[in-house]
């Protein structure tokens, strides 16, 4: 049986599994404190994650807010740089209680895409340290959606 699984819930995932504590979510020592919304976005442990992966001359297709203002457009950017062969990232907040939660995928012009996700503080507030988790998009698709093309990943490999 195939699945396919779109990336916004991949992200989901493994933003839930990072906080059960598994030993594959990397822990970087510092703890920068975001805005959940794109506008208001400073680098962090995240995008240096992305960026490290993409490489240095990577496509930002962008941010999308916790209100999904810009998915569209993100998305679509995604899908452009997918077909063009170009790295990329990308980024999703979500809407977290006390700390940031984001995810993001960025990809090189010859495969593989990465999902991460992101919690500028698992702990719920003693400030441990942002918690990064990386998995590989296995065997990804663009699919059509109501509201545009999207990446899809047909399952998940840990690095």
């Amino acid at each position: 049986m195939r699945y396919v699984v779109p990336f916004q819930a991949l992200l989901l995932a493994t933003l839930v599994s990072c906080h059960r504590q598994e030993p594959r979510c990397h822990e970087p020592t510092s703890a920068p404190v975001a805005s959940p919304s794109a506008e208001a976005h400073h680098i962090d442990g995240l995008d240096l994650a992305m960026q490290g992966m993409a490489g240095p001359n990577a496509t930002s297709c962008g941010a999308v807010g916790v209100n999904r203002e810009d998915q569209r457009q993100v998305d679509a950017r995604v899908v452009r740089a997918i077909f063009g062969k170009q790295a990329f990232t990308a980024r999703y907040y979500f809407r977290g209680v006390d700390s940031v939660i984001s995810g993001g995928i960025a990809g090189r012009p010859i495969r593989p895409i990465y999902v991460y996700s992101y919690d500028s503080d698992p702990s719920g507030g003693s400030r441990i340290g942002e918690q990064i988790k990386i998995v590989e998009c296995v065997a990804p698709t663009i699919s059509t959606t109501p509201t545009g093309q999207r990446l899809t990943c047909e399952g998940l490999k840990w690095p």
